[in-house]
């Protein structure tokens, strides 16, 4: 005779949170599915987790400084303590279908483990709520106007990353786009001359724009006499 159908549940290798998966160095991107996952007894919920199940990572911060998130989910940073207890760092996210973006702080040494949940509005799609999405990067010293890269020298070679770049309040419009991932360097001419500015990215070409001026509501371009030639 028949036997009785028998279902059972297939769950990610990180869907509890001693079996954390580490993350690679920084900038990572991860993806995946919520299929499969569970809640453990105990574990702490996140702020707009709106579903049970989650996934876990573990990482141990090689250096000090901010990271800077860009997430499709609910994120949950924790420090683990000597004694093993989870101390909140950050919850990250919002309610909806856009990618949201946040910040967190690290320290040094120090092991951190970031649980990925489900978040759902009554708007949400179910198909979309299996699915999450995250990527972590430095966030750069020259990100802020206040704090440009300084430059010194007639010949500079410079490789820049601008994954976790944002751009601020006020910041003038380069061309015909609105800034929205800018790194600011600051340079002293050491005497009359000629600059030249060459450089490619893979994808879209960066905008580089030359000012003068000592704050953003200051800051006058300088036309090129050629395209990044002044």
């Amino acid at each position: 005779h028949s036997s009785r159908p028998v279902a059972f549940r297939l769950a990610p290798l990180n869907d509890a949170m001693a079996d954390a998966t580490p993350l690679p160095p920084l900038p990572c991107r991860v993806n995946g599915l919520f299929s499969g996952t569970s809640e453990e007894p105990g574990e702490p919920l996140l702020d707009l987790q709106t579903a049970t199940g989650s996934r876990w990572w573990t990482w141990v911060a090689p250096r000090s400084g901010r990271v800077s998130v860009e997430l499709h989910g609910a994120l949950g940073v924790f420090a683990r303590t000597p004694s093993g207890h989870l101390e909140p760092v950050a919850s990250l996210g919002h309610m909806g279908l856009l990618t949201s973006t946040g910040r967190f702080s690290v320290v040094a040494g120090q092991t951190y483990l970031l649980k990925v949940a489900p978040r759902r509005t009554p708007e949400t799609p179910a198909e979309a709520v299996e699915a999450f999405r995250f990527t972590l990067a430095w966030e750069p010293e020259q990100d802020a106007f206040a704090s440009p890269r300084i430059l010194e020298g007639t010949t500079l070679h410079l490789s820049l990353d601008h994954t976790a770049a944002t751009a601020e309040p006020g910041e003038p419009t380069t061309g015909i786009f609105s800034p929205q991932r800018s790194l600011w360097h600051a340079w002293t001419a050491p005497g009359d001359g000629w600059l030249l500015m060459r450089g490619g990215s893979r994808g879209v070409g960066p905008s580089v724009t030359l000012f003068t001026g000592s704050t953003l509501a200051t800051l006058n371009a300088v036309d090129p006499v050629r395209p990044r030639e002044w």
